[in-house]
Parts: C-alpha cells; structure tokens; sequence
C-alpha cells in the first residue's frame, strides 16, 4: 500500500515546445507624419493592426504554453 502511495507522488515531466523566436518578436508601428484626419484615420489603422498582430502573438505564445495548441 505504502508503494502506491510514493508512485503517485512521483514527478512528471511535460516536454514543453520552443517558442518561435518570430512570436517573442516586438510588433512595431510606424505612422506617418502629418495632422491631417486621412494621416490620423491611417495611423489609427495601423495601430489597430499592430494590436491584432501583438495580440495574436499572445495567444499562440499561450497555446504552446499551456498545451492547448
């Protein structure tokens, strides 16, 4: 009985995946200069784009992490 017990407190180990270097890059985005509302309409664009790429980022990060993936 006291081995049934100690095997199922032993550890195991998860082979975890490598995150791909693209995932832990930085997204970065860049705006024109200018004031005028199509720059601004342009720049805010952008921006949104760069979250939605950061973001998926995240959750593929995530997936390899927690196995889901």
């Amino acid at each position: 009985m006291a081995a049934l017990f100690l095997t199922a407190c032993g550890e195991t180990t998860v082979a975890r995946q490598p995150i791909p270097p693209t995932l832990l890059e930085p997204v970065i985005v860049r705006c024109a200069a200018g004031t005028t509302e199509r720059a601004l309409g342009e720049c805010a664009l952008r921006l949104r784009a760069g979250l939605d790429t950061a973001n998926d980022k995240i959750e593929a990060i995530k997936g390899l992490v927690t196995h889901d993936g």
